[in-house]
């Protein structure tokens, strides 16, 4: 089912994107004009679909050295995509989805048809409807399903809407993170020509990633609309590729898709059923007994008492046998026995550990990150061992690496906010704003970044240090981007030097141009954190003409021309990056090393 669940880039979450109705047929016009989408209640409508994927992903190696087998998957729809409107919802829209008139509905896993006639497709896939809930530029909510509905549907579900998101922005350019079904990806888009381009710069994350693994990416999706109305049509290709650290490749999949609306027509809008499921965006719905065979071959027989035994002898080192493998196995082991992270905490509290054995045992806890995990994690942090601890600062943000920091996590850490301990003001400050970029709770996080903000703003003009601290707290939980703006152009280089690196996290064109702006700046740290920044994701061609022209202009210094080569070695198929490096070219440098790596990048021209 995993395979299933990383099959090609899919679909239909470019209805999510484009979706809005009006009663007019008005030509296609550029997309800047599209402020937001609506979806009026009553309303729906039917989409020509044709979908084809494949997917190959290399499994685990077990420590055991027993080679498993690639999953790999394909999967193909030609049909009709239905979607009506069933109307408001606290934050968007509720649409109803679903499949008719498939006449190809193709889905392997493994070399196993799932669906070897049509009565199984039509009874896996055109029997149910799927709720999801949207904002009104695109955002993907929620989605729910009735408690009988399979998982096959389910997955599909997510793969359609969750996958080629068209979000709306301001302006010509904008950009965005968004979550897939292959994990987190920076996406760019572009209007022009009546027509929005989507493409996906990089993935920042993947959901297959077992170690640090690099990954490209290529491909665009196309979408034609009416103003403030429907998708007309859109066609897109896309294509990913990972290796992880040895250059072996583990994870390929492409797809190929076209939508093409074909019909407007009245609905009556249906209350949710009494009994369902909800989801996530992006995440999995996994039968039971597939979790539990994933979640065992993922433990390849680690016992608790071979984990404990493990730490004990060789954590105080930082460093175990066959450390990354041993890792994967030991935070799946937790997340299956909730009772060893109490086991845990006793072993972190005994002093057998040391400094660096405790970063590790509580390594373990975050990246397990279930509640019980959580919990421990917490436990130990508030114990006298780890609070007497030098490092304390360091242990208390292994909070921030939460992937899904609970209601209570949460509470717990505003605490330490209002109330410091041995961690200090700034991990106090850092750790809750990354709690609010991570928690499943949007109405939370905004919360957190509102006082954060609030805070920052009513500091003391000259009481620089917290001013810093806040600044990059708030960029942590992706806020508060007007005020970062503002401290981007303070007086101060290292409240412009803050507000650099906190602007990191920020997707919007506006913070992105600020980035670019601060490449020039005439403090070089500054500059240097602006480019480490941009670097995060690809340039849009807006943003290359920008540094093109700073450059052209002398108004970046040579001392930042290394991390300017960094941030374009990934765009030499632009003009205006090549034009940017031949310029420096022409330069007299005192460092000669910026042109010799530069004639290495263009091929010795």
């Amino acid at each position: 089912m995993r395979a299933l669940l990383l099959i090609g880039a899919a679909l239909a979450a470019v209805v999510l994107g484009v979706l809005a109705w009006d009663a007019g047929s008005n030509p296609a016009v550029d997309a800047p004009t599209l402020v937001r989408y609506a979806w009026p209640e009553g309303v729906g409508l039917r989409y020509r679909l044709a979908y084809d994927a494949t997917n190959q992903t290399a499994r685990f190696e077990p420590m055991n050295g027993k080679a498993l087998p690639a999953l790999t998957g394909s999967f193909r729809l030609d049909g009709d995509w239905v979607v009506r409107s069933h109307g408001a919802v606290p934050g968007g829209t509720r649409l109803g989805i679903r499949l008719e008139n498939l006449s190809t509905a193709k889905v392997e896993l493994l070399g196993k048809d799932l669906l070897p006639t049509a009565d199984a497709a039509a009874e896996q896939l055109m029997r149910d409807e799927a709720l999801v809930d949207v904002g009104d530029r695109g955002q993907l909510l929620a989605l729910h399903f009735a408690d009988d509905s399979g998982h096959l549907f389910r997955n599909l579900t997510q793969l359609l809407v969750s996958e080629l998101r068209i979000e709306l922005g301001t302006g010509a350019e904008w950009t965005t993170t968004e979550k897939t079904q292959h994990g987190v990806a920076a996406t760019a888009y572009t209007a022009r020509d009546g027509k929005i381009e989507r493409r996906r710069t990089a993935y920042l994350s993947l959901q297959a990633e077992t170690t640090h693994w690099t990954s490209t990416v290529d491909g665009l999706a196309t979408a034609k609309v009416e103003p403030n109305g429907p998708l007309l049509s859109v066609t897109g290709h896309e294509s990913l590729t990972a290796h992880d650290a040895s250059g072996a490749e583990r994870l390929t999949a492409s797809a190929r898709f076209s939508l093409t609306l074909v019909e407007r027509f009245k609905v009556e809008p249906q209350a949710q059923p009494p009994r369902t499921v909800s989801y996530a965006p992006g995440q999995p719905a996994v039968r039971d007994d597939a979790v539990e065979q994933h979640m065992a071959q993922r433990i390849d027989g680690l016992t608790p008492d071979a984990l404990l035994n493990t730490l004990a002898s060789h954590a105080r080192f930082g460093k175990l046998p066959n450390h990354n493998e041993f890792l994967w196995r030991a935070t799946a082991l937790l997340q299956r026995r909730p009772d060893l992270c109490d086991q845990l905490v006793g072993l972190f509290d005994s002093g057998a550990l040391g400094q660096k054995g405790q970063l590790l045992t509580l390594d373990l806890l975050a990246s397990a990150g279930t509640p019980p995990a959580q919990a421990a994690l917490r436990r130990a942090l508030d114990g006298d061992v780890a609070r007497a601890a030098s490092k304390y600062g360091l242990m208390y943000q292994r909070v921030g690496m939460l992937q899904q920091p609970s209601e209570e996590t949460a509470d717990w850490a505003a605490a330490h906010y209002a109330a410091p301990g041995p961690e200090g003001i700034e991990a106090a400050a850092y750790t809750l704003g990354s709690v609010a970029r991570h928690t499943p709770d949007r109405a939370r996080a905004l919360q957190i970044g509102t006082r954060l903000e609030a805070d920052l703003k009513a500091l003391h003009p000259d009481d620089g240090q917290a001013q810093r601290t806040l600044i990059f707290a708030l960029g942590n939980a992706a806020q508060g981007a007007d005020t970062l703006h503002e401290f981007a152009q303070h007086a101060h280089p290292e409240l412009r030097y803050a507000s650099a690196a906190a602007l990191r996290h920020q997707r919007d064109q506006s913070s992105r141009d600020r980035l670019v702006d601060l490449t020039a700046d005439a403090e070089h740290r500054v500059a240097q954190r602006a480019f480490r920044s941009l670097n995060d994701t690809d340039l849009n061609a807006r943003e290359l003409r920008a540094l093109q022209a700073l450059v052209s202009a002398g108004r970046v210094k040579e001392v930042a021309y290394h991390s300017l080569v960094n941030l374009l070695t990934r765009h030499l198929n632009d003009p205006a990056a090549v034009a940017t490096l031949r310029h420096i070219l022409k330069q007299k440098l005192l460092d000669n090393r910026v042109k010799s790596r530069i004639r290495t990048l263009l091929g010795g021209t």
